[in-house]
């Protein structure tokens, strides 16, 4: 399973989103400020070691190459809003544990984890809840200190604007990867909408971000 994870991305490395899918028309609102897909990139270590162990994630099934369509936007009124910041507040729960363990695997958190194993269950929980998977990403950001960070992000419309919001177990609560960003965070790639691939990243603006 690692071998054909990486041998789909590769092959796909070239061709992902060449139809513009990175670019495609977003519902015409207030404010858009979601994040933009850009094209293939490598996974991240952890997530391919996943995928190896986890046959049965949805998101871990080799496909022949990307789906071009973009994610899907979720409506966010207030009991979907709601029901996202009790998931978060469940994050929050869950005990920090060592960054920097030699033998670090991804693993959905239950009651410990890093912040790639609290972003999986932020990920399990909020597709439990019913929002759709190509809404549900994870990501990988550097945090304000230079440190790799993986958090789960959801792109939805809430008071007829468009953003993509995230959990982060070091945040106290849900906010718009640009107020991360303002803070010092840099986005770098998140999961495509589907597959077990990974894009880069580029802001409103089309502007790739890293």
């Amino acid at each position: 399973m690692r071998r054909s994870i990486l041998a789909v991305g590769a092959m796909a490395a070239a061709t992902l989103f060449a139809s513009g899918s990175g670019t495609a028309q977003r519902p015409t609102l207030k404010s858009d400020q979601a994040l933009r897909d850009g094209g293939v990139s490598m996974p991240p270590g952890g997530w391919i070691d996943y995928c190896a162990r986890t046959a049965s994630d949805p998101a871990c099934r080799p496909m022949r190459k990307p789906d071009p369509r973009p994610g899907d936007v979720v409506p966010l009124d207030d009991a979907r809003w709601a029901e996202v910041k009790r998931i978060h507040a469940e994050l929050a729960k869950i005990e920090q544990t060592d960054e920097t363990r030699m033998d670090d695997r991804w693993t959905v958190a239950r009651t410990s984890g890093d912040c790639e194993d609290i972003a999986l269950a932020g990920r399990e929980k909020l597709l439990a809840a019913g929002f759709p998977r190509r809404a549900v990403r994870l990501a990988t950001a550097l945090t304000e200190d230079g440190d790799r960070h993986v958090v789960v992000t959801l792109d939805g419309i809430r008071a007829e604007k468009l953003d993509t919001f995230v959990l982060d177990n070091r945040s106290a609560r849900v906010t718009s990867w640009r107020t991360l960003e303002n803070g010092g965070y840099r986005f770098l790639t998140r999961q495509a909408p589907s597959g077990p691939y990974w894009v880069s990243l580029k802001g409103p603006d089309g502007k790739r971000l890293s």
